[in-house]
């Protein structure tokens, strides 16, 4: 087991140890996915920590003052949020990459019951 320096290397490589648990298992696991597997996995914790940071802050706070132009208080939704949610469709996107998630898995379904029809119209076209 290699050591690590620090705990988000560790949790990283929990991580990456899961996904390639759950990919091994459903039997789409394989060695060239090492890279994407490491992409996700830090994607993963980076959207856990930037969800850590805004909702374990003390204040919660949706929404940040700032000082108009003018001097006076405003308020705007706290920019983490948008950070949470940019990470969120990167992680979405590397779990599509992955074929784990609810969206790729209906798409591969498709995509093989369209590759089924299609052999079978052959044959029967053979048979003809």
């Amino acid at each position: 087991m290699p050591k690590f320096e620090t705990e988000s290397e560790r949790a990283i490589d929990r991580i990456k140890r899961y996904i390639t648990k759950i990919l091994r298992d459903a039997g789409a696991y394989d060695a060239t996915l090492g890279y994407q597997i490491e992409l996700v996995a830090t994607d993963i914790y980076l959207f856990r920590s930037i969800r850590r940071s805004l909702f374990d802050s003390i204040d919660k706070q949706m929404t940040i003052k700032e000082e108009s132009r003018e001097g006076k208080p405003r308020l705007k939704p706290n920019p983490m949020i948008f950070q949470l949610r940019e990470q969120s469709k990167v992680v979405a996107k590397n779990l599509d990459a992955l074929l784990m998630n609810v969206k790729s898995k209906k798409d591969r379904k498709q995509a093989e019951d369209s590759l089924s029809e299609f052999i079978k119209s052959m044959s029967d076209d053979d048979e003809k």
